[in-house]
């Protein structure tokens, strides 16, 4: 009987010793932040990027969680994962439009694209300029317009400008080299729309000139004596020393 009463007073203060142990305490936004720069620093990064995202869905509202989303961007962005760090710049400025790194998570954003484009013609480089898609250009354009007409103050806007004149110079080069490709191949009217898409898009570019030529030599093939001569002319007023004339 005494035997029975010592367990049963043995199990009961067991059972009072486990209800009054202590939970365990989550981790606050700081420490998941330090936690996921740690990670990043020992080039852990499968690790840091669980712990960034661990971050922004435990305390979203939290200024270490925009930080480690701006964060996150940036470190897929050095990984090469473009794609994922175009996701991860869009969800921040979607989350906060008025916060100051807005403005950096743009700049990202457009050097994503911008970056994605110059890896794939070293990975493949191109010889047939037809079978280079611009689209990543295009959209690397876009990134860099909007941040330097909307944060024109920004640290960024200044190599945007720059990067935005090199991706008109690039595009618009590539396009008269297309339109080359067409005259070349016996598609005039092909090079034609393509000459005209450079003198109306890219109007300023360096590659304007040899939109012209293209132009001219076009007219030419197909015996459009008139816009021909207006287009020598043109090119005349505005390169009065090229070759061609």
């Amino acid at each position: 009987m005494n035997r029975i009463v010592v367990l049963i007073a043995a199990i009961f203060a067991a059972a009072l010793g486990g209800c009054a142990t202590a939970p365990e305490e989550l981790p606050t936004d700081k420490d998941l932040y330090e936690q996921a720069k740690e990670l990043e620093s020992r080039a852990d990064y499968d690790g840091s990027r669980e712990k960034f995202n661990e971050l922004v869905a435990t305390y979203p509202a939290s200024a270490y969680s925009q930080q480690g989303m701006l964060d996150l961007a940036h470190l897929h962005y050095q990984r090469g994962e473009y794609e994922s760090s175009r996701d991860a710049a869009d969800r921040f400025m979607l989350a906060y439009p008025d916060h100051d790194g807005a403005a950096y998570a743009l700049y990202l954003k457009g050097l994503a694209y911008f970056q994605e484009d110059q890896n794939l013609v070293d990975r493949l480089g191109f010889q047939d300029p037809t079978e280079r898609n611009p689209e990543s250009m295009r959209q690397a354009f876009a990134a860099f317009k909007q941040l330097v007409e909307q944060y024109a103050d920004s640290r960024y806007a200044k190599d945007a400008a720059q990067r935005m004149r090199y991706l008109v110079n690039a595009l618009s080069r590539g396009e008269v080299h297309i339109a080359s490709y067409y005259l070349r191949r016996g598609a005039p009217v092909a090079a034609i729309g393509r000459a005209k898409r450079v003198l109306e898009n890219y109007p300023d570019s360096a590659a304007a000139e040899g939109a012209l030529e293209v132009l001219a030599r076009a007219y030419q093939f197909i015996g459009a004596e008139d816009d021909m001569q207006k287009t020598l002319r043109l090119l005349k007023f505005n390169f009065p020393q090229n070759a061609m004339l």
